[in-house]
């Protein structure tokens, strides 16, 4: 009877454990939930990163950061308006497609964002921020305008009694997974080498 006991407690350490642990990794429960930064001159909401790539030159990650410009946005020399090797920057004003449902409907809307790049030798920065979406003024306006995010996804994300609003929910929990998909994928680009480094 003893040893059962034993073991049941055991088993009960080891779960709480095992949820502690987990909690410590990812605090929040949901996407909306995480806090954003916000630039404290522009209002915007931002997110960057500094990724350390050992023994790689600043040349060799502006050249992998180009080549990832390239490859993942088709009109790579619209998008591009920042591009300096000799500094070690690279960016521009891109946009990706995110799903949302709304009046139980399906639709993709373009969440835009200027991405840019800093690479310095061993090292790059990715830094998102400017996002928006962009549509018209009513139904009897066709002028296209652009909506800044912040007033949904931080001002008014929330209803009254705490739970976020679906739609705004869905544009901040878009803004992250687009954060999260883009610096992967950079960092997946930048962790090998260009089909300029070697040839």
């Amino acid at each position: 009877m003893k040893m059962k006991t034993a073991i049941h407690i055991v088993g009960c350490l080891s779960a709480v454990l095992v949820a502690t642990r987990t909690a410590a990794q990812d605090p929040k429960r949901y996407l909306y939930e995480i806090p954003l930064d916000i630039d404290s001159t522009t209002k915007r909401v931002y997110f960057e990163e500094v990724i350390q790539v050992p023994n790689a030159t600043k040349d060799e990650l502006y050249s992998r950061a180009r080549e990832w410009f390239v490859r993942t946005y088709k009109s790579a020399e619209h998008v591009l308006q920042i591009d300096d090797r000799a500094i070690g920057k690279i960016g521009g004003k891109a946009w990706a497609g995110i799903p949302i449902n709304y009046m139980q409907m399906d639709r993709t809307e373009n969440l835009h964002y200027t991405i840019i790049v800093y690479l310095k030798d061993g090292r790059y920065k990715i830094h998102m921020t400017d996002f928006f979406l962009r549509g018209y003024g009513g139904p009897n306006n066709l002028t296209q305008l652009d909506y800044p995010v912040e007033p949904w996804i931080v001002d008014d994300l929330y209803k009254k009694n705490g739970e976020p609003k679906y739609l705004y929910r869905q544009y901040k929990e878009e803004t992250i997974k687009t954060w999260r998909s883009t610096k992967e994928d950079l960092r997946k680009a930048m962790s090998a080498p260009s089909s300029t480094d070697d040839w």
